[in-house]
């Protein structure tokens, strides 16, 4: 065995030959030769580039340490600070050449599952491999010692991280309640046949959990990024959060092979999902369409809201999905989602929780917008190709629709928006500046609003009548405006509207007269 200083002169020995190394490469890039083990590799484009080169340049160094006969620990001496022959720190679970963490090193912050004997060519069953994995992100053992919110666990940032690979699984990856500051990232997983066809492939939390705070959550600040999930038809989903505020999915999650719902999120709040795609099947694939009841919800959902105060962004639901995104909870926003599923109903809102859902340019393409009893809800700046908005409900109320495009033919049917009850009444609704996109096919088409100008000129008349029929979305009218513009030369008249008769207005005047008049008809003031 060796003494303290002898150790000591071991590591102070690699460290100056490591510097010595590494000054060698330096000077070989200043002359603008390559470095060994670098000559192949161009000049970086983009910042995955610039990592790349990064990381190769530091294997480099370190064969060239080994080569040199460098780096290499004599037998008996370990711990922290001494290099070992591959560039590892000893006793630390860290590389420079961007080795994950030791197996056995909980406090360490990244873990590949490969080092817990998981097969990242998905040929073989990893299930066991990921449980052991998942147990050494998760050790609270040596966390912070200040928790976070409610008593739960700081974990520091502990991540699991798949390296790329494709690994093969039969029991959920699940990140226990109070627990956070936590992510999975960096590859795929499949069910394999032996999957629970009730679980989803990633669990955050648990239903069960019984919160410690007031704001209802047993876990917090949990991401998962640049993950490929497929369920196989086997699995009831990719993702399932449960009662959890500041959970991250994406950017860069795509999700498949799902029975239920590609993420589902249930209670809790301020779950992100973003920069994603997901479906229940690919386009090229046969699938069971009749499956699905867009009176019910019946069928696979793309993303389930079943919460409050989520945010969908910048996610496509391609085909095929029964329901793309369902929104059941309140104050959540949707922005940037473009929906094809193919299954009917592209977003569907429940609008029975008195506070405001907001959909934001958002593209709904074959698929139509769905509104439960809508209340306190947006929809602004969408675009609806060969779709259209469905109202249900007997009032509808609070709600405002302005600047949406509706791009009608033959398969989207001819009206803007569609009244479930088409004696349904209203208060409080805006629907208003819609953009006709029509393209042609079967017409005339529709494009309804909750009020509408018609102008009218006639030469000796008495009577002005306007028929908003086909314009106006709700079957009355609360209220009329207009004016009445004599032509030059006509003396003044006595002139007043009548009560609206359905849709049909109509202006008079006492004496025959020429001129112009403009009106404006209101509805759900």
């Amino acid at each position: 065995p060796r003494s303290s200083d002898e150790t000591r002169m071991v590591f102070f020995s690699d460290a100056a030959a490591a510097l010595g190394v590494v000054v060698a490469i330096v000077a070989m890039v200043a002359d603008g030769k390559a470095p060994p083990g670098l000559e192949s590799i161009p000049a970086p484009r983009t910042l995955e580039d610039a990592r790349s080169i990064h990381m190769a340049g530091m294997r480099a160094t370190a064969k060239q340490m080994v080569a040199h006969g460098h780096g290499r620990v004599p037998s008996g001496v370990t711990g922290p600070g001494v290099i070992t022959q591959y560039g590892h720190s000893a006793g630390m679970g860290r590389s420079i050449c961007g080795a994950s963490a030791s197996a056995g090193d909980s406090t360490a912050g990244t873990y590949s599952p490969v080092d817990f004997g998981a097969d990242p060519t998905g040929q073989t069953d990893s299930t066991a491999a990921f449980a052991a994995a998942m147990a050494a992100v998760v050790n609270v053992t040596g966390r912070a010692a200040r928790p976070m919110a409610s008593g739960i666990v700081n974990l520091g940032g502990a991540t699991l991280d798949l390296g790329g690979g494709q690994y093969l699984i039969g029991a959920p990856l699940v990140i226990p309640p109070f627990t956070g500051n936590v992510r999975i990232r960096g590859g795929t997983l499949r069910a394999s046949a032996s999957f629970p066809g009730a679980r989803f492939l990633i669990e955050v939390g648990d239903s069960a959990c019984t919160p410690k705070g007031s704001q209802g959550v047993c876990n917090e600040f949990v991401a998962v990024e640049d993950m490929f999930l497929d369920g196989g038809h086997v699995a009831a989903g990719g993702i399932a959060v449960y009662k959890t505020m500041g959970t991250t999915i994406g950017p860069s999650a795509f999700i498949t092979g799902f029975n239920v719902a590609g993420v589902l999120v249930e209670a809790g709040h301020e779950t992100m999902v973003l920069d994603s795609w997901i479906a229940e099947y690919y386009w090229s694939d046969k699938h069971p369409g009749t499956t699905c009841s867009p009176t019910t919800n019946e069928g696979s959902i793309g993303i389930h809201l079943v919460g409050e105060d989520n945010y969908v962004q910048n996610v496509v639901i391609f085909d095929f999905t029964c329901v793309g995104v369902l929104i059941d909870g309140a104050a959540s926003l949707l922005e940037g989602v473009h929906s094809w599923n193919g299954g009917g109903v592209a977003i569907s809102v429940n609008g029975s929780y008195d506070i405001q859902d907001r959909i934001i340019g958002c593209y709904l393409d074959y698929s139509v917008l769905e509104v439960v009893n809508p209340n306190m809800i947006t929809i602004q700046d969408s675009f609806f190709y060969n779709a259209h908005a469905v109202l249900i409900g007997d009032h509808i109320k609070n709600l405002i629709m302005r600047e949406n495009t509706y791009s009608l033919d033959d398969y989207g049917g001819n009206r803007s928006i569609v009244l479930s009850n088409p004696t349904a009444t209203c208060s409080s609704v805006d629907v208003s500046d819609p953009i006709n996109g029509e393209q042609g096919g079967k017409g005339p088409h529709e494009i309804l609003t909750t009020r509408k100008r018609l102008s009218l000129h006639l030469t000796n008349t008495t009577k002005w009548t306007f028929d908003f029929t086909g314009t106006l979305l709700f079957p009355t009218i609360d209220s009329v405006m207009y004016s009445l513009t004599v032509d030059a030369g006509e003396p003044l008249v006595m002139h007043a509207a009548r009560p609206a008769d359905g849709m049909v207005v109509t202006v008079e005047s006492n004496t025959q007269t020429s001129g112009t008049v403009e009106i404006e008809a209101l509805q759900c003031i």
